[in-house]
């Protein structure tokens, strides 16, 4: 039972994890946490200042407030991560970040969005915008910023933007087989692969055509070897390690620590069963080879240091890759590989319906979208075949 000081709360220590901390309960039931009591203090002074919005703040502390008191516990991690970003760098280094509430109309949200299309690419012009929408909507119900400001702002088009959107590249079936043979490429007498497995994980995404983060994702529970069937029901991201406060906890450097978490689809469609064909179960059987006694839980591809592989270390191993290898481009992605996947599908006549549970997509009209290139050259040849 947490004590009172002078009627301001009740104060106490829990032990969570393994670790004792004090602890503050306000009037209204939040908690503060800390390892010492000073420190403690310290966290109830800056977040009862953050928790306390006034018009005259600014909007950087606005959107911090609104991020940290308000959204906190509806986010993912890794979306909450994200936001956290846009708000620091795309709004905070903004000399906008310093305006304060009630100076804001329609005129200043146009330039901001104009000084920003001479920066970036549009996509990320208009995740900017749909947090800053979310943000100032809630300012507008709470009466802290004048409603309607943002009614007649224009988002920019593709052609007048800094950063044009890349091109959506798809390896080709020749490209695909020289990487599968550059995946397992040895060198030496003792036969020692060139690239470590993460190489043959990518090998894995060429013939099931998934994405980064559930390959990474993929425990040994989720296939069947006996009826050839891979199961997708999680991906992995790396995400700060944040306290109970949601602060950074940092290193002694001062750098962010992370953490790798698995999280279910985004959509329903994203939970699928992929089948296997023949170089599929070959990677896996390799994969299998390497760790004979797993058990269900275990990862299916590890490091050298027994962890799962992080998205970086997947696309670093490509880059190396394609440098030493004769493919036909060197700018694929490991996303360019899973659209090769889809788009050899197409091209040899599977239906787009079965494509889009393939590959998780959330209907069939976003994969006839991302593969309409495929579309076209298909109708180019189909023409061509009238004498």
């Amino acid at each position: 039972m947490g004590k009172r000081k002078n009627g301001e709360g009740s104060w106490g220590t829990k032990t969570i994890n393994g670790i004792k901390y004090q602890y503050f309960r306000n009037a209204e039931g939040k908690y503060f946490y800390g390892q010492t009591t000073k420190e403690l203090k310290e966290k109830i002074k800056n977040t009862t200042a953050a928790t306390t919005i006034k018009k005259t703040d600014t909007f950087k502390m606005y959107c911090l407030h609104w991020l940290r008191n308000v959204k906190a516990l509806e986010l993912e991690a890794r979306t909450y991560d994200d936001y956290e970003s846009i708000i620091e760098c795309r709004i905070g280094e903004h000399r906008i970040g310093n305006r304060q509430l009630a100076s804001f109309n329609s005129d200043v949200w146009q330039a901001y969005i104009n000084e920003l299309a001479t920066k970036y690419a549009l996509g990320t012009i208009k995740k900017t915008w749909n947090l800053i929408k979310m943000i100032v909507s809630y300012a507008e119900v709470k009466g802290d910023i004048p409603v309607g400001t943002l009614r007649l702002v224009k988002l920019p088009k593709e052609a007048n933007v800094a950063v044009k959107a890349k091109e959506v590249t798809y390896s080709n079936q020749s490209d695909i087989l020289v990487l599968y043979d550059e995946a397992f490429r040895t060198i030496g007498s003792n036969n020692r692969y060139v690239y470590g497995d993460a190489a043959r994980l990518l090998a894995l995404i060429m013939y099931t055509g998934l994405r980064v983060s559930e390959a990474c994702a993929l425990k040994w529970q989720d296939v069947d070897m006996k009826d050839k069937m891979l199961r997708i029901n999680t991906s992995l991201s790396r995400v700060k390690k944040r306290n109970l406060n949601k602060e950074v906890i940092k290193n002694e450097n001062g750098t962010a620590q992370y953490k790798e978490i698995t999280k279910p689809p985004k959509t329903a469609n994203g939970i699928r069963e992929i089948p296997l064909q023949a170089k599929a179960m070959f990677i896996l059987e390799y994969f299998h080879a390497q760790n004979p006694d797993h058990k269900p839980s275990d990862y299916i591809c590890l490091t050298s240091k027994r962890k799962p592989y992080q998205k970086r270390n997947v696309e670093r191993c490509l880059t190396s890759m394609l440098k030493h290898s004769n493919c036909s481009r060197k700018d694929y992605t490991p996303h360019s590989l899973r659209h090769g996947y889809g788009s050899i599908l197409i091209s040899e006549g599977a239906d787009i319906k079965v494509v889009s549970e393939l590959l998780g997509h959330s209907d069939v009209t976003f994969t006839y979208n991302v593969y309409i290139q495929v579309f076209k050259e298909d109708k180019r040849k189909a023409v061509e075949l009238i004498k």
